[in-house]
């Protein structure tokens, strides 16, 4: 078993504080680390994030509270023969793709990709399109019309380090249950800068300096003071909220994987996702899925843990008979296939505070690409 010898006790209640609660000032974090010097607080987070062990903050945006039309994500899993390298860059084309990852394998190839969804329909003519053409051979597709929840994982427990590999005895315990919708319409019309800024602080460009050197360069010239107050309008009115990806090992030490998960009812499928390794050293995503072939919605982990977890994760599910389905997805540690973007917002209307994507055009693009002479399908 991977032990925490490179985290000395400070390193991990700084972990456990950031994790909790992201919006902390280096300031507030030294007084409850009992440290004079709130400066070494930005040392220790330069040698944490060196070592790999967090990365942020960036935001979240409720996107319920900004566009008045219906705007989530659709999530596509997709079989294929093709080479990965092919359809990674075929899949590029689709220009509102969130984030895209290769999934081991069992039988045949698979990618798991995330698209930002203003029209479900024109969607899945992508991907019927490449079922159409023989690039892929079968899609399951899902859509989320509910916010991502973030868990960090717990270094210090109550009287002793959090496990690596908890036992999932709990998953049916009575658990508070957050609200995972969206936010209510706010009923603005962004401005430019309040654009930019979602774009930018949901990559991790959040320092209001370098933003304004870079949006410079694309001639949107600002004061700082005009820079803060956008920042202000979408932190108070809760439409970005910052938070820190943290891992309980060096990152690529770590397993990645997703778990889907259905049982009879929601609330059931709640607990389980909240009690999932509760109190432990795993990072989790939550997310409800449901899928748009069926209508079934479906629980959903994204996970990142030690090795050890993952090889034990099924054994231990496999004890409650309420799960119907339970579906796992271990990432390929390919970093040259991975891919993640903030949502664009180059189509968005601000008379009618709407943001629609140019799917028609997507699929274009991948039909040019298909029908160029060098274009190898390998």
């Amino acid at each position: 078993m991977e032990k925490n010898d490179d985290l000395n006790l400070t390193e991990m209640k700084l972990l456990d504080y950031i994790g909790k609660w992201p919006e902390l000032t280096n300031k507030e974090l030294a007084h409850l680390l009992n440290l004079k010097n709130s400066p070494y607080v930005s040392t220790l987070k330069r040698i944490l994030h060196d070592k790999e062990y967090f990365i942020g903050p960036y935001y979240q945006t409720d996107y319920g509270r900004i566009f008045r039309n219906r705007v989530r994500k659709a999530i596509a899993i997709l079989l294929f023969e093709q080479s990965y390298k092919f359809m990674v860059s075929l899949l590029r084309n689709i220009g509102c793709f969130s984030y895209m990852y290769p999934i081991e394998e069992r039988f045949f190839k698979r990618i798991m990709i995330s698209i930002f969804d203003s029209d479900t329909e024109g969607v899945k003519k992508l991907f019927d399109f490449l079922k159409e053409e023989g690039i892929i051979f079968h899609y399951e597709l899902y859509v989320q019309d509910h916010q991502t929840y973030v868990i960090p994982p717990v270094f210090l427990g109550d009287s002793e380090e959090a496990s690596f590999v908890p036992p999932l005895e709990n998953l049916l315990d009575d658990v508070d249950i957050p609200d995972l919708s969206f936010g209510h319409f706010e009923d603005l019309q962004l401005s430019v800068r309040e654009q930019e800024l979602i774009t930018c602080f949901e990559q991790g460009n959040n320092v209001l300096t370098d933003v304004m050197e870079q949006e410079k360069g694309q001639g949107n010239f600002y004061t700082y003071a005009e820079w803060k107050e956008a920042k202000t309008l979408l932190t108070e009115r809760k439409i970005l909220q910052p938070v820190y990806d943290i891992f309980p090992l060096s990152y690529w030490k770590c397993s990645h994987f997703f778990l889907l998960v259905r049982t009879p009812e929601c609330s059931v499928t709640k607990r389980i996702l909240l009690n999932f390794g509760k109190n432990s050293r795993l990072y989790k995503k939550i997310f409800l899925w449901t899928s748009y072939q069926t209508g079934r919605m479906y629980g959903v982990i994204y996970c990142i843990s030690h090795p050890e977890f993952t090889i034990k994760l099924l054994n231990q599910l496999d004890k409650y008979e309420l799960i119907e389905d339970e579906q796992l997805f271990v990432l390929r540690k390919t970093i040259s296939l991975w891919g993640g973007q903030s949502i664009s917002m180059d189509h968005y209307d601000p008379e009618h505070q709407t943001l629609c994507f140019p799917y028609t055009d997507y699929l274009e693009r991948m039909e040019r690409v298909l029908e160029e002479p060098q274009c190898q399908i390998l």
